[in-house]
């Protein structure tokens, strides 16, 4: 009787410990994460910019949240890729933006494949998973840069190099062939 006594006494003291240990732990609440720039096609050993916004309780734009009235917390969130193929995880900080809630991650994926990936708004709870992402091969062989052409931009217009020179050179035709046809005849002598 006395030990089960004294095992309800000690469960009585450790609920309520275990209450104050956890409750900072969620004490900003919970957020949600949403993808505002990412490339349409990430290539293998190419780096990439990955820009999102963190939302406290899925309607405020954070960047930190009062820990206990007094002292601010910045957030600060975890992106983190997982390949099957490659048996690994990979993880990158994000850091904050101006903008309140805006982040960017400079992000890194070694090796072709399919991805699955979260991004951990810390120290707010709540893992925000998003659907695959395929990462393409990069060029094999040597490394192979694309071709650009030479742009010009004239009066908020942006074009090809050579369209220009096509258009000038088209230009100098047409002046020619005014230039010679309002020149007045000339009276030949006899």
């Amino acid at each position: 009787m006395t030990r089960r006594l004294i095992l309800l006494f000690a469960a009585l003291l450790l609920v309520p410990l275990l209450v104050v240990i956890a409750v900072p732990v969620h004490a900003g609440g919970w957020a949600t994460v949403g993808i505002t720039e990412m490339p349409e096609e990430i290539v293998a050993g190419r780096p990439f910019t990955l820009q999102f916004m963190v939302w406290q309780h899925g309607n405020k734009a954070v960047h930190e949240i009062s820990w206990d009235g007094k002292r601010m917390i910045p957030i600060k969130p975890l992106v983190s890729f997982g390949s099957a193929e490659a048996g690994q995880k990979l993880m990158f900080d994000a850091q904050p933006a101006k903008e309140p809630g805006l982040f960017t991650a400079e992000i890194m994926l070694p090796e072709e494949g399919e991805y699955v990936w979260t991004i951990a708004p810390q120290p707010l709870a709540g893992v925000t998973e998003f659907g695959p992402l395929t990462v393409i091969p990069a060029a094999t062989g040597t490394d192979v840069q694309p071709v650009t052409a030479q742009m010009l931009s004239l009066a908020g217009v942006t074009f090809p190099l050579w369209a220009a020179a096509a258009g000038l050179l088209l230009l100098a035709v047409f002046a020619l062939a005014l230039r010679t046809r309002s020149l007045p005849n000339k009276p030949t002598t006899h």
